[in-house]
């Protein structure tokens, strides 16, 4: 999921289940603003979240 500064979710990247292994997701934000995004991963109790700027 992404995130925008103040919390709010802008955009959902995979709501399916993966099988374990190495993977890689893309966000195409063309559609969002410059600025700092949160970008999060979920399985189960694994949470991990990165941040990234967004410039134009």
């Amino acid at each position: 999921m992404v995130n925008d500064l103040s919390g709010l979710e802008v955009e959902l990247l995979n709501n399916q289940v993966i099988e374990k292994g190495s993977h890689q997701l893309s966000w195409k934000a063309d559609g969002h603003a410059s600025g700092i995004y949160f970008i999060t991963v979920e399985q189960g109790s694994y949470i991990q979240s990165k941040k990234v700027t967004f410039l134009k």
